[in-house]
Formats: structure tokens, sequence, C-alpha cells
């Protein structure tokens, strides 16, 4: 009421295993974006570029609720949108081609009324599902006179996986973050979730965010769009780095764009939003 920035903490988090340095610097993190802003941002970007992922839950009234997480070509997140679909019969959440159409006006008309960096010539679009003939002519209608849009599936839990080896013998850690095998023209495996050697990190020996497993590829497949696999696992991998919602800020294995998404989701499940936008600050 007193237009204060306000953060909350909860028990978990205090009672945490993790180092305490660790649970300070999250909250450091958090204090600054709410504050200040950009903790940090990407040294290679794509320019005129909007990025946004699209995640979908039901709240207990069985209304399907689709949410995205906005970010300009900085990373920089701009809005988090909220797409209530009202249709308690609904048996899966793939939209209409009017109601892709509806959610494409309201993504550019959101891009529009916020501090941009340039002209917007490309939307990309990140999502957990494939997209469907009508979502893609309903996006088609919804971004005419932008250059490109980009729909883009990720699987997070796939079955193939690769080993590094010394010689004869597996090296017993995940390949180099960033490694990519191709399936096809529109379709990769992409190690988000791999090892990276730096001498600004443990002294040049080998790190890996996640102790756990060998850290399994994200399967990526694009749906629709002109430009090339190699520039949407370029996108991808500076978008695992924007997570300002945790302290492992060298990366994270899923972009950005997915994880907002599903906490938006979370959110809605507690209650209703009377507005399409939810302020990015609830979610840090």
């Amino acid at each position: 009421a007193n237009k204060y920035k306000t953060q909350f903490l909860e028990e978990k988090t205090i009672d945490s295993s993790d180092d305490i340095n660790k649970r300070i610097l999250n909250l450091s993190i958090a204090l600054f974006t709410k504050t200040i802003g950009m903790p940090w941002y990407p040294k290679d970007y794509s320019k005129n570029t909007l990025f946004l992922g699209i995640s979908f839950g039901k709240n207990s009234r069985g209304i399907t609720v689709g949410c995205s997480q906005m970010f300009d070509g900085l990373g920089r997140g701009l809005q988090l949108i909220v797409s209530k679909i009202e249709d308690k019969g609904r048996k899966n959440q793939y939209l209409s081609k009017q109601e892709a159409y509806d959610l494409g006006i309201k993504i550019r008309t959101t891009y529009y009324k916020t501090t941009r960096v340039d002209e917007l010539k490309r939307i990309v679009i990140h999502r957990l599902d494939p997209f469907t003939d009508e979502e893609i002519q309903g996006f088609k209608k919804a971004f005419e006179g932008i250059e490109d849009f980009v729909l883009v599936q990720l699987t997070e839990n796939t079955k193939f996986n690769a080993y590094k080896f010394y010689q004869d013998s597996c090296a017993g850690f995940p390949v180099k973050r960033g490694t990519t095998i191709k399936r096809s023209s529109n379709s990769a495996y992409v190690w988000t979730d791999g090892s990276i050697i730096n001498s600004d990190i443990l002294g040049g020996k080998t790190y890996r965010n996640n102790t756990r497993g060998m850290g399994r590829p994200i399967k990526i497949k694009k749906h629709y769009g002109k430009i090339t696999t190699n520039e949407v696992v370029r996108d991808l991998m500076f978008l695992t780095k924007m997570d300002f919602n945790s302290s492992d800020v060298i990366y994270s294995k899923m972009p950005v764009t997915i994880k907002y998404s599903k906490i938006v989701c979370d959110l809605l499940k507690q209650g209703d939003f009377e507005d399409d936008l939810i302020s990015f600050e609830y979610i840090m």
C-alpha cells in the first residue's frame, strides 16, 4: 500500500541445507533485482528479438491457464502475461487458431507498451509441448509485419545421452556444456547441463552446477521459423544464464522462459489475479 518493495523468505529457505553464503547471495540478488534492475546481462545477445515461454496449468475450477514470461533482446524480464481459457470441458492445453491469435496480439501489445531496446523483428516462443497447425496459423496472423517468429519445443527428460572418455575409460563427468548433436535440420540434442572448464572457476577444474547423474541433454525441435538450429541453440544457452531467482548464476538446465512461466502457473493455482499482467517481483 505504501509502494515499498517487499521480500518474503520461506522457512524452507531459512532451514535449507545450502551454505549460508549461498542463501545470502540468493537474498541479495532478489533485493538487487527488485530495487535496481538486472544484476547481469549477456555479453552477446540477439538484438531486435523478443523471447517468451508458455506453460499451462489448471486450477480447482478446471480453468486452463496459459502463462508467458517475456524478455527483450538483452534477456531482461518485461512482463508476466496471463491468458485464461475458461473451458471446463477442455481435454488438452492446445490453443485454437483464435486463442493463439488473441495471445499473439496481447504479446505484441505488451511489448510496445514497455521500454524496448530496438524495433521488434523476431519473436521466439519456447514451450514443452509441440505446436499444432491451428496455433501456427493463429500466431502467423497475429505476428503479421514482423520479419520472423520461431516456435521451439523443448523436451527436458530425454533418453539419449553421451559420455566423455579419456583414452579407453569414462571420464566420470558430463560432456562439455553447449555440446550439440543434430538429429535433423530442425532438431537437436543440447547439453545445457554439462561440464565447464574455465580458469576463473575452481581454478580450471571441471565444474558442473548439478552434482547428480551425468547430465542428459535437452531435445529441441523447431516447429516454425526462419532461423537455423544453431541460432536457436545460441539463444537457448544465454537464456539458461538469466535466472535471477537462483544463486546458481553460472547456468540453469532450462531457459528462464520456461522456468518462470512454470512459476507463474503455480502462482495462479493459489488464487485469482484480476490483471492480465503480473509483476516480475512476485516470483522473486
